[in-house]
């Protein structure tokens, strides 16, 4: 492995542990780390914060390509593709019954 795909597997990974961290706490890990305050109800965050974990492990796996054989990667990339997908509309879906209900009026 090169130094490029040593620092796309730790980026991945690094989004990964967010996205875990996220999943725990419910709330906004990028807000929190920026010392900025949540303005969502938790629903929406763990469904992104699923999708970094999904997202993470994508980058991971992405650059340990021949690890798994082709087959093996091909599966991979797919499962956690859907992962992302799945994810990315939960998340979606939430913030606009969020909105619809009446949440951040501007």
């Amino acid at each position: 492995m090169n130094f490029v795909g040593l620092v796309v597997l730790l980026c991945g990974l690094l989004l990964c542990a967010l996205g875990v961290a996220q999943l725990a706490t419910g709330r906004n890990i990028f807000r929190v780390l920026a010392g900025m305050s949540a303005d969502l109800p938790p629903a929406p965050y763990r469904a992104l914060g699923a999708m970094y974990v999904f997202f993470g492990l994508l980058v991971a796996v992405e650059s340990l390509e021949g690890a798994f054989g082709p087959i093996g990667h091909a599966v991979l990339v797919t499962v956690l593709g859907a992962g992302v997908a799945v994810c990315g509309t939960w998340a979606l879906v939430l913030l606009v019954v969020h909105r619809s209900m009446g949440g951040n009026r501007q």
